[in-house]
């Protein structure tokens, strides 16, 4: 009995004492859960009119070329000190002679004979007169004969005298020419890309001594892709073409800028990239410290116009299907998708989407989700990192 006793009170010994200890434990207290703020990497942008180029690429060539070859035989005997490869030569300056003198003989001979039709059609002139008095008086002898008036009055003789200076003046003609030929002059202003003429060689009309380019104006074909053909304006009527800026990369890593404007439309695609190609016209392009050189290959920007009130993204910052990531005015993710007005090899230009006080997020989110929590970090340029 006894023993029961003592087990029960132990029981409720232990039962009061685990009560106690309930009472008096501490009591955790509910917090809210806080989400994590996401760092980004930001930057401010504003909407402004912006100017679009259409970027492409070509070559640059002569826009006049002329393989020189002499019209007449003979020795040449000066040509022009600047007749070497890489020397220029003004318009109408002599590019080389040729010995004259068979020329000068053939001319004089060819004068002669001009001098001899015309004297003796100026006798058959007497002789017509002669016969003419005589055929009044053969008419009033004979009145009602019939006789050959022409033959009388020596017409045939007399359209032979006259066909005899024509052809007299025509070899006079023949042999000034040939004469003039003797001085080859430069058409326009060139420069020379060959030439093979030297003092006292033998050269005819077979011959190639020198092939020039005009140095007024180059040409640039360049490619540019069927897409961006129509914003390139052509000239029509008065309207020129479109201003286009031409750059080349220099050895030193810099790029030579040269201005020019569009000139025409070529009538065929380009067979290595099926593009389109127009021709660039670039004014006075050796006369520089830093010439525009045939057979470079350059860039050319082509202007297609302005944009108004667009934003500049950069590449990087335009995510999959062309939307944008911003950071709203409650510094939450706000994910949008603005219209791509155009699209440059570094940036695209887009129809303004942005409320004041928001900014572009150019960072990488892991799982980004509409109404995630940000913290905003202005984005430094590499240039002032």
């Amino acid at each position: 009995m006894k023993a029961k006793l003592l087990g029960l009170l132990i029981l409720v010994t232990g039962g009061v004492g685990a009560w106690l200890l309930l009472r008096s434990a501490p009591v955790a207290e509910t917090k809210a859960k806080t989400r994590s703020a996401k760092v980004v990497q930001t930057i401010g942008m504003a909407p402004a009119d912006r100017a679009v180029t259409v970027a492409a690429y070509g070559t640059v060539v002569p826009a006049r070329r002329l393989v020189v070859r002499p019209e007449i035989t003979g020795r040449v005997l000066s040509h022009h000190p600047a007749l070497v490869p890489g020397g220029r030569i003004a318009a109408d300056e002599t590019l080389f002679t040729i010995d004259d003198a068979d020329y000068r003989i053939a001319l004089r001979d060819a004068r002669t004979a001009l001098d001899e039709a015309e004297a003796e059609i100026a006798l058959e002139e007497g002789r017509r007169t002669v016969a003419r008095r005589e055929y009044e008086q053969l008419l009033r002898d004979l009145p009602g004969a019939e006789i050959n008036e022409d033959l009388v009055l020596r017409e045939p003789f007399r359209q032979q005298a006259e066909a005899a200076v024509e052809r007299a003046a025509a070899a006079v003609a023949k042999a000034e020419l040939d004469l003039a030929r003797t001085s080859v002059r430069s058409p326009f202003n060139a420069l020379v890309l060959e030439e093979s003429v030297e003092t006292g060689q033998l050269a005819d009309s077979g011959t190639s001594l020198a092939t020039l380019v005009g140095s007024d104006v180059f040409w640039v074909q360049a490619s540019v892709p069927l897409r961006d053909l129509g914003t390139v304006r052509l000239p029509a009527g008065d309207q020129p073409g479109a201003p286009a800026t031409v750059r080349v990369a220099t050895a030193g890593g810099e790029h030579l800028t040269r201005d020019g404007r569009v000139l025409r439309l070529l009538g065929d695609l380009d067979p290595a990239g099926r593009l389109a190609r127009v021709i660039i016209e670039v004014p006075e392009p050796l006369d520089s410290g830093a010439p525009l050189l045939i057979g470079s290959y350059v860039r050319v920007e082509i202007d297609a116009g302005t944009l108004p009130g667009a934003l500049e993204i950069p590449r990087h910052a335009l995510r999959e299907g062309d939307r944008i990531w911003v950071v709203g005015e409650a510094r939450e993710l706000v994910i949008r998708e603005p219209e791509i007005l155009w699209r440059n090899e570094d940036s695209v230009f887009a129809a303004n989407v942005l409320e004041p006080g928001e900014s572009l997020i150019v960072s990488d989110l892991a799982a980004p989700l509409p109404g995630m929590a940000l913290a905003p970090q202005p984005s430094t340029p590499p240039s002032d990192r």
